[in-house]
Order: C-alpha cells, then structure tokens, then sequence
C-alpha cells in the first residue's frame, strides 16, 4: 500500500527512501532467507533503528518496546541456509518452501508452521505470500503461501506453482490485489467452468489442481488408483503421485518419487511398477524399478536414431498382447518421437523392457522417420489400441494414425470435426474409443470421441 518515489527499490536511508526504509547497508530490496515481516503500531514507543533488538534473551519470543503493538505479522523460510536448522521466525503464522534437499527447516515459538510442497522453480526459491480475500486472521483459512514460476521477461504472467491451498495453484499472481481485496480461490475440486457432459456415461468429475507444467500422466496398474505425473519443467522437474481418499477426493503427495529431473514428459507404470519415462530435450528413456525407494534411476537409452542432431522423445507407451510383428513385440515399449532425423520427421522406437543393457543408441524403429505418414506436423501423443492389437498417435495437425506390430499405419479420420491442434489422447481400455484433446478448440481442450 506504499510506494517509495525517492529512489530503487524501498531506498536504503532517508535521501532515497520516501517511505521511511532504514536498510542494513545499501540494500534496497528484502533480503533472502527467512524474513519475519512485522506490521507495528509503535503509538508513543521509540522509533525502531537497525540496531534495535526485539528479542533481548533469544528464545524465540517478540521483546517489544513499550507502547509497541504487533497489528499483523507473517515469516518465510526457504530452507537454503546452512544454519537453516537453528533459524527462528517471530510471525503470528510461518510459511516453510523446501530447502535444495527437499526437506523443511526453522521453527518458530509462536507455532502455526505452514510447509509449502515443492518443488523449488529456482535455486535461490521464489517464494509469495499473501493474504486470502479481505481476512484478518492468521491461519491456513486466512493466508496462502506459493511458490511462483515464470519469466522475468513477463512478470505479468508469473503463477503460484505450488500452494499450500492447492486451490490457488496455477493462478496468476497479477490476480492478487495490493491495498484492496485480494483473490479467494474456489474450493478445492470446484472449476472455474462448468464441463458439459453429453449421455449419462459420466455423471461427475473431480478437479485435482497439482501445480505445473504437467507432462504425461499415468495409473499405477498394481491398484488402479494412484496417479503418477511428470512436472515437464527444466528447473525442479519430478516425478509426483495423488492417492484417492475416497470418492472424489484425492491427497497430491508433495514429496517427489522421483527429483531433479530435466523435462520429463512421457511417462507410463509397468504391471510390475517399474515407472519409465523419457526426456524430451535430452534424448532419454529412464526407468525406475519398484520398489522405488530401494532403487535409482537408469539411463536405458541416451540417443533415438543414433544422431547428433536433438531428437525429442516425448512420450511412451506399451504395446498391447496382441501386438503381432516383427518387428513389434507384445508389451514392448513404443517411443514417440517428435524430433528424429533432426527435428524434421517423426519416428517410433521400440524397446524391449527386459533389457539389462543401458545407454543404448536405440535404432529398432516401428516407423523409420517420415515427413507424413505419422501426420505432416510435430506428434504431441502415443496410446495402445488393445481392441485391435495397434498403437494410435496423435500430431499436432490433427492426423490420428493407428500402427500395428508389423508398422503397418491407417488413418483415423473423425466424422463432422476437424482437430485445430492436437495436444493429446487417451483410450478407453473397455471400449477402445480415443479421446483427443484439441487445443484449438478450447482454451485447456475439448475431449471428443473418435
């Protein structure tokens, strides 16, 4: 609600401050690391200085000036110091984003410790916090802590990436008022638009916001209830889970299965939970054998094509039971690639999941690279066709191509639509429908069946 004319920043001394900003040095901005942010009514007290110690005896505990009153209060803690451990915030309520090891660090005597779930988006971490709608309190209800991703090139489009109210993740923070009220998310599960559902198939949905840039997403097959998703993201990219509660209602597990990743994109769970995945701008096929915290990552493939040139393959699928080749195998894997033979054509590898040897230059393709026959533009999605023993694509164009095991392609053409920009697909395993999502029709896709 205060703006310094005078100089950079909030100014560090009263030439360049015309907010009254006392900085220690010549720092005009707030520092990083944990920041307790106090908003002091002094009445007839003495005017604070930088050398003025509000806790005298360091147990944690404010030691006011007489006359001062604390009117509102917050801490952050980023968890990046090596001290982070002993560090203390004096907020009515503390917001802790994770240090570089995943783990939360600091206290504080007052309590009312809020973690945010990670990842981090940057080293150094972005962190936000502000106040929910017009409140006045100190809880979860009245605060949201974030942290943010975007480009400083568009500071405008900046969003809280993860929240500790899950229902403000993905929103814009240019949404959020300065010396006015400032946004109240809906509940979670609740949309900002109402989907239309056609027949009586589908009665309800849930909407489980899990922050972004989301990648693939996958079922794990030994239950058919966790969901395991890819964070596509160059800075903090992971590998994350949700767990159904109960019926509509779902928990996004904030610790990642798997950490510091660069892209990944395609992902899909074996019977056995051996989660594979590839990376999309380093030419990878990654897996993870069950279980998977008694084990680490293995590069099974580091080059599609053997070429110098930047492959990008970025998703995966299994081949189904009756996929008959050569060269196709059932249960194989199917690679997409979108940028084989040097960002021109499209391709499909195949990969046996029983291999033992890594670092593999993977050159046993399903369809060699082509300028048309898996759609004229980039693929942006593979799936398995169990009904009739083929994998289907999906490009960005709109070309929907089924291959069976032998490489054999057919054209799926959808009756009274045409797909603006194909953005991705799922099968339905009962009825073998594809359901493609199709970002020129809707701002986050329109879903129709072929």
């Amino acid at each position: 609600m205060i703006e310094n004319s005078a100089g950079q920043g909030w100014g560090y001394n009263s030439a360049n401050s015309s907010v009254g900003c006392l900085a220690d040095g010549t720092q005009v901005d707030l520092e990083n690391g944990p920041t307790t942010i106090l908003l002091v009514d002094i009445g007839a007290g003495i005017i604070p200085t930088n050398t003025l110690d509000l806790d005298t005896n360091n147990d944690g505990f404010l030691d006011l000036p007489e006359g001062w009153t604390v009117v509102d209060s917050v801490g952050i803690m980023d968890g990046q110091s090596p001290t982070a451990t002993t560090e203390s915030s004096y907020g009515a309520i503390t917001f802790r984003a994770p240090g570089t090891n995943g783990l939360y660090w600091g206290t504080c005597a007052y309590g009312n410790v809020i973690d945010v779930p990670g990842p981090m988006t940057t080293p150094s971490g972005t962190f936000y916090v502000g106040r929910k709608g017009e409140s006045t309190g100190s809880t979860s209800n009245d605060w949201v802590g974030s942290i943010v991703d975007g480009s400083a090139a568009n500071p405008t489009a900046y969003i809280f990436y993860s929240a500790s109210d899950p229902s403000y993740t993905g929103m814009l923070i240019s949404e959020m008022v300065y010396g006015g009220t400032n946004a109240s998310a809906a509940p979670l599960g609740t949309l900002a638009y109402t989907p239309t559902i056609n027949g009586t198939r589908f009665t309800n949905y849930t909407h489980l916001p899990i922050g972004g840039p989301i990648g693939d997403v996958a079922v794990d097959p030994r239950d058919n209830t966790t969901i395991l998703f890819t964070v596509d993201n160059d800075v903090g990219g992971g590998i994350y889970r949700a767990y159904k509660v109960a019926s509509g209602n779902w928990w996004v597990d904030s610790t990642p299965v798997v950490s510091g990743l660069v892209n990944p994109s395609g992902l899909v769970v074996e019977t056995n939970g051996t989660l594979w995945w590839v990376h999309d701008t380093t030419m990878a096929l990654v897996r993870l054998k069950a279980p998977w915290t008694a084990n680490t990552p293995e590069i099974v493939i580091t080059n599609f094509g053997n070429l110098v040139a930047d492959d990008d393959p970025f998703d995966l699928t299994f081949a189904p039971a009756n996929f008959a080749g050569p060269p196709g195998q059932p249960g194989w894997i199917v690679v997409a690639d979108r940028g084989s033979d040097g960002e021109t054509f499209n391709a499909l590898n195949l990969v046996d999941p029983a291999t033992t040897e890594l670092y593999q230059t993977n050159n046993n393709f399903l369809v060699a690279p082509t300028t048309s026959g898996l759609g004229w533009d980039n693929l942006v999605a593979i799936g398995s066709l169990p009904q009739s023993g083929e994998v289907v694509t999906l490009s960005y164009d709109g070309f929907i191509t089924t291959v069976n095991g032998s490489g054999t392609t057919r054209a799926i053409t959808p009756s009274g639509f045409v797909i603006a920009a194909g953005q991705a697909l799922a099968v339905d395993p009962t009825t073998g429908r594809i359901w493609v999502a199709d970002d020129g029709s809707m701002r986050f896709g329109r879903w129709i069946r072929v």
